[in-house]
């Protein structure tokens, strides 16, 4: 249950920890907002909500998906990729 259509939702809360879906499924292509000292902030916008991403660059923080970006700080952690759920 959860995601129904091909794009543009958010996974429900039986379907946090699922990456793929948060990074596959969009309605709008992510923009880029910053870079910041870990790597670059994508916002991604799905049908119900968004979402921000976090690709790392600086080698020792992991691609994952927030929902609140403030100030350059990225906060309540949704899912990482290769996180055990």
């Amino acid at each position: 249950m959860g995601l129904t259509t091909a794009y543009g939702s958010l996974p429900t809360t039986t379907e946090l920890g699922k990456w793929v879906d948060y990074a596959a499924n969009w309605s709008s292509e992510p923009v880029l907002q910053t870079t910041i000292s870990e790597g670059d902030v994508y916002l991604y916008t799905y049908a119900n909500g968004t979402a921000y991403r976090l690709v790392p660059t600086d080698g020792v923080s992991e691609d994952a998906f927030y929902s609140t970006f403030t100030n350059n700080t990225l906060s309540d952690l949704i899912v990482s990729r290769g996180m055990t759920i």
